[in-house]
């Protein structure tokens, strides 16, 4: 079987440099790599998470999202708000400065 004919090959190939397209433009247009696009995305439809459940649904490490939040708060892209329900917590939201 020629691999660079695969439908399979093809398709990964697609998906390959369109991601390196949008990383590009994300960087250049936003100034946000991948990790931090994704965790608008992920943001955006569950706003209001606490940081360990957007951890989970992201699949990393909670220090890992930490630290990736802090910057994205300190830039005003998430803001993190005092969860009514559990003191120590708090829930992500899209920075106002950027809606």
């Amino acid at each position: 079987m020629d691999l660079e004919r695969s439908f399979g090959y093809l398709v990964h190939d697609v998906a390959r440099l369109f991601a390196r397209r949008f990383n590009q433009r994300a960087l250049l247009f936003l100034g946000l790599n991948s990790s931090q696009c994704r965790i608008l995305a992920y943001l955006a439809r569950h706003e209001g998470i606490n940081q360990a459940g957007l951890a989970d649904l992201l699949e990393i490490k909670p220090m890992t999202l930490v630290r990736q939040i802090d910057r994205m708060e300190a830039d005003g892209w998430v803001e993190r708000r005092p969860d009514p329900g559990d003191r120590r917590a708090r829930r992500l939201e899209i920075g106002r400065a950027h809606v």
